[in-house]
């Protein structure tokens, strides 16, 4: 399945070109996020939705990184990290690939950041960050399926903790 079945259905008339996106039963959300980026962007939309997405995966390593290193060290690894890997590639194709990497690196930030930060922000530092990470990877596997066993750290944790109703 592609991200999105892009259907050009073209009228009679010159004025009368139309993109709708379709999308398969199981990835409604990249529909969602994409819809407006396709409208305003026209297929181009992806494109724009695909490096947005990306440049908010290089923040979100960069200030997980930033948190315990250097500035310069941290900004390298995040950089190796994105451009090492094979999502670079993905960023030119019409699949929901990019938006899967995204959501899964975004819910473990979201995890994960208060464990290495000094004095995190009010927002990352409670139990609502760990439950919003828990959504996000919820949502992701719901577009992949396989990426189900990625919540198992998080429970794992939470267990170890005995953080569960934080």
């Amino acid at each position: 399945c592609s991200f999105a079945a892009l259907l050009l259905s073209s009228r009679c008339s010159r004025a009368a070109t139309r993109v709708s996106i379709g999308c398969t039963s199981r990835r409604p959300w990249c529909t969602l996020v994409a819809a407006p980026f396709v409208r305003a962007f026209g297929l181009n939309g992806f494109l724009v939705l695909h490096v947005l997405l990306m440049a908010g995966v290089c923040v979100a390593g960069y200030c997980f990184l930033a948190a315990r290193s250097r500035p310069g060290p941290a900004l390298a690894f995040t950089l190796a990290f994105v451009g090492a890997t094979c999502v670079p590639v993905y960023l030119v194709m019409l699949t929901p690939e990019v938006f899967n990497f995204a959501l899964v690196f975004f819910a473990y930030f979201l995890w994960l950041y208060k464990e290495v930060a000094p004095r995190p922000p009010k927002m990352l530092a409670g139990g609502g960050s760990t439950a919003l990470a828990a959504l996000l990877l919820g949502v992701a596997t719901y577009s992949k399926p396989s990426h189900a066993l990625l919540i198992a750290p998080i429970v794992c944790w939470c267990w170890y903790r005995r953080r569960f109703w934080q």
